[in-house]
């Protein structure tokens, strides 16, 4: 079985390990933020890599959070305070007790 290649740092050449990350993006004024995203770490300078095809994933969760955020504020509201709703108990709980 062939051994699998390591990375290297871009920033100092050094070995790059799998470790997980926090991501936060903006996109269109909303705040997304990514939690436990696969990613390479450096240990010797700390920097961080998400691997293409997890960069893509996120690139298409961000642009359906987006649509789905868009979508909620096209949706239009219908106000009730025109509506006559009797608020007045039918019984109170001392009356049924009678």
């Amino acid at each position: 079985m062939p051994e699998a290649k390591q990375m290297k740092c871009i920033e100092c050449h050094g070995i790059m390990n799998p470790s997980v990350m926090s991501l936060q993006l903006e996109r269109e004024g909303i705040v997304l933020i990514f939690e436990d995203v696969p990613c390479l770490e450096c240990p010797s300078c700390g920097q961080q890599e998400i691997p293409g095809a997890i960069a893509e994933e996120i690139s298409n969760l961000a642009e359906y959070f987006v649509k789905a955020n868009q979508a909620v504020k096209d949706t239009p509201a219908v106000s009730i305070g025109r509506i006559n709703i009797d608020l007045e108990p039918q019984a109170t709980f001392t009356s049924a007790l009678s």
